[in-house]
């Protein structure tokens, strides 16, 4: 992870505590994408991959405002300054949602978001 700018040096605490989770995040899921970094390496796999691509048959082909690094985490990061309401297509199966709770794919849910939130699904067995 690379800043242009120390954080600490240019932000106020609100914006500065949002970084704060946004590293927290990455450290939460850094080997899996050091995981998935290797395969795309070996397999000549993107990364970051449009739902259409991990879901071929399931219609995402206009899905734009949300991504999947690898085939087992979604993230769908809140694009629109001031949102509060968030719309979120879950994909088919089962997922663990950056809120704890538990999701079943092929529906869209609507979640509240906060400036420091990043939605973020990592699916599960």
């Amino acid at each position: 992870m690379q800043f242009s700018v120390a954080p600490w040096r240019g932000l106020d605490s609100t914006h500065l505590e949002a970084v704060r989770k946004a590293i927290s995040i990455r450290e939460h899921f850094v080997d899996y994408i050091m995981t998935v970094v290797k395969e795309s390496k070996e397999q000549c796999t993107p990364i970051l991959r449009p739902l259409e691509y991990s879901f071929p048959a399931a219609n995402y082909i206009t899905v734009n405002q949300q991504f999947m690094i690898g085939d087992k985490l979604l993230v769908a990061p809140v694009l629109k300054k001031g949102s509060a309401k968030h719309e979120v297509i879950i994909p088919p199966g089962n997922w663990k949602g950056y809120d704890g709770k538990t999701y079943s794919g092929t529906e869209t849910y609507v979640f509240s978001v906060k400036l420091a939130d990043i939605p973020y699904f990592e699916k599960i067995n």
